[in-house]
């Protein structure tokens, strides 16, 4: 078995539009963290949100299956790694530590 990763993978569920949290998430990120959007939080992919996390940290990917659901699949930037929902589990075993945002 795999290590896991000493850092912590981010999941964030909620839209951008909850700004103080996204605010948090930039000053909790550490250099070795990584972000997952899921559900409403997949919104953040296409706008300054994601910009300014993608400043903190390469590691962000979104669940394929919410994007696509809301219409941001082709529309996600190159930096964001889609994922499977087999993914997801994966990505969740290769960090020590998950971290939900709700």
């Amino acid at each position: 078995m795999t290590q896991a990763n000493p850092a912590t993978l981010h999941i964030i569920s909620k839209s951008p539009t909850h700004q103080q949290l996204y605010r948090d998430i930039a000053n909790a990120l550490l250099d070795d963290d990584a972000i997952l959007f899921i559900e409403g939080g997949v919104y953040a992919c296409c706008g300054t949100e994601a910009t300014a996390l993608l400043a903190a940290t390469n590691n962000i990917y979104a669940l394929s299956i919410d994007a696509q659901s809301r219409g941001l699949a082709n529309t996600t930037p190159a930096a964001i790694t889609l994922i499977s929902d087999q993914q997801f589990v994966e990505l969740c075993c290769q960090y020590h530590k998950t971290l939900s945002w709700f």
